[in-house]
């Protein structure tokens, strides 16, 4: 997914009709000179090049393996990606070891972010 498809606020992508779960977040990139010594970063980079291929410009960022929010199951109740209902509440999992926090103060927090507020 391309920048301007959707807005990256932490662990969600959201576009005028979806809630997505981010997943890995890279630039495209041309493969360049290969001396990594961790295979992560030589995995990393092959991504990166593949974006490019793909059709993605160099530098451009590209949210890879995101997964799409079921808000009505979230709205029942229920939970789904980093999205759930807590005591009635729609919270957020900021990450996978985190817990739970109201989801509109976690938009405040990310948009003050985004915005250089804080």
């Amino acid at each position: 997914m391309r920048v301007g498809e959707a807005w990256h606020i932490g662990v969600l992508l959201l576009t005028d009709a979806d809630a997505l779960a981010t997943a890995e977040v890279l630039r495209a990139a041309e493969p360049g000179r290969r001396g990594y010594t961790a295979e992560s970063a030589r995995s990393r980079a092959e991504r990166r090049a593949l974006a490019v291929r793909g059709g993605f410009r160099e530098g451009e960022v590209v949210h890879v393996g995101w997964s799409a929010i079921d808000v009505d199951a979230v709205d029942a109740g229920g939970a789904s990606g980093p999205l759930a209902m807590v005591e009635g509440v729609p919270s957020v999992r900021w990450s996978a070891a985190g817990g739970f926090m109201p989801l509109a103060k976690y938009l405040d927090e990310r948009v003050q972010l985004l915005l250089g507020s804080r």
